[in-house]
Formats: structure tokens, sequence, C-alpha cells
């Protein structure tokens, strides 16, 4: 099961915690502030000068001030009222105060069976697939499957029917790399590869190899092509294109801002 918060009740001093939900409750808030914390460097945020907490009654302390404002943007742009939705990097921030340590091992193993499963390493067979889209794959895949190869170690590329374990030499570099990354991190790179259907993309994200338009680019090359072929149809592709857009640019905005240059 992956990770997953959500924003959440209020109560006391502070605002959130386990019982109540703010989804579709109206805007109760006047004032969004950050709060720099010099006990541990931290940044709070705060609705009308009380505390944001986590659903798990954690208090919310994110370790970039720049993380700290783009949250409080998030809570600023709620107009009438309040849609978590609308608020992917106070989720991604819940998630990982909230629940990384917890199911961190758990979760890491599952994001390693994405190095098998990886869609970048399944492109189409010459014989049996579109020109065109071979020619997307090969433009936005194989160069990042280079990259990773060359990174983290050799990785097999399905090229009939099934694909070879890859080196475990490979998976343990992969494995040190999760290993190393604080929770805000990790958080991030679990939350990409799920909307990627892919762990290259976020460790090329996490190494800021590709941007957020390349990273978006690799993750639709199928769906993209599929569109231009049949036509987009309304209420469907474009919703997903705007969904996972939306999932890529906040995960990879959220790395960044929790990943010193």
């Amino acid at each position: 099961r992956p990770l997953s918060s959500a924003a959440s009740g209020a109560e006391g001093k502070n605002v959130g915690g386990a019982g109540t939900t703010f989804r579709g409750r109206r805007r109760f808030y006047k004032e969004v502030t950050i709060k720099p914390r010099e006990a541990d460097g931290g940044f709070g945020v705060a609705l009308d000068g009380r505390n944001l907490r986590t659903p798990h009654r954690n208090e919310l302390v994110v370790p970039s001030q720049a993380l700290a404002r783009a949250i409080a943007n998030e809570w600023d742009s709620q107009v009438e009222s309040i849609q978590p939705s609308a608020m992917p990097l106070m989720t991604l921030a819940c998630t990982a105060l909230d629940l990384v340590e917890a199911r961190r091992e758990t979760v890491e193993n599952e994001l390693l069976k994405f190095l098998h499963t990886d869609t970048l390493l399944f492109p189409g067979h010459p014989d049996e697939t579109e020109k065109q889209l071979l020619k997307l794959q090969r433009l936005h895949w194989t160069p990042l499957v280079n990259w990773a190869s060359s990174t983290y170690g050799h990785l097999n590329v399905c090229h009939d029917v099934g694909i070879e374990l890859h080196p475990q030499a490979t998976f343990d570099a992969v494995r040190s790399e999760l290993d190393a990354m604080t929770i805000w991190q990790f958080a991030a790179a679990e939350y990409l590869a799920a909307g990627c259907k892919s762990i290259i993309i976020p460790l090329a994200l996490f190494r800021r190899h590709i941007s957020v338009t390349e990273a978006v680019l690799a993750s639709r090359v199928e769906e993209e092509h599929q569109m231009k072929q049949w036509g987009l149809v309304e209420g469907g592709h474009d919703v997903d294109r705007a969904h996972i857009n939306a999932q890529v640019a906040a995960g990879a905005v959220f790395l960044g801002l929790v990943t010193p240059i």
C-alpha cells in the first residue's frame, strides 16, 4: 500500500489532527503566516496564529522556508471552501511527517520492484510498433535509461516477451540512493513513481538530470501518441493529462524545495 496522507481538522491552539477533516469546509481563517523555529531550524505554517498539524497530530514543520511559503500559499489560495486536492505540497509534507518512517522499508521494497517493471524499460518491438511511437520512445526513454545505467548500473531492456533480471549491484545502488534520501525526498520519490509508473524518472528528477517538462513527456509517451492517432476525448484524455501534469509538477517542485542545490 503506497504512502498517503491529507490535510485535516482543527482544535485548540493548533490546526489539524486526527478525527476531523477540512475537505469541503468553508474557509474559517483570515491570515496565513510562516513561523521560523530557532530550536530545530525548521519552518511552521499557521492559520490566524495557530500552528498547523498533520492528521497524525505531528506539528507541521518543514525543512525550508521556501517550502513553508509554498504551503502557506496553498492555504491562502483556498477561497470559499477548502479543497485538500488543491494542496499537493501540504499533502506531501503530511505524508513525510506521518508515514515515511513507519512504512519506509515496505515502500522502499515496492519502489525497487518498479526497477523491474519500469515503463521506460518496455519499448515497443520494432516489428510490431508504429514507427512514430518508436521514435518518441527513443527520444524520451532511451536517454533516461542510458543515464540510469551509467549512474546506478546496467539495466536490461525488454525487446521481446520478458525481461532479464537486472544485476544485484544495480538494485543495491538504487537502494542506497533511496536509503540516503530524507523523509521529504522519499515521500516525493514515492509520489512521483506512482504517477509516472517509473522509478527512473523520479531518480532523474532527484539528481536534477531532467526538468519537470521532460519528466511529464517521458511519463506520457504512449498516451500522447494515442491521442495524436485517434484524437482527444474530452472529459477523458484531457483530464488524465491535466492530472499527471499536476502530479509530476507537484512532486518535482516539492523535491526541489527539500533538496539543497
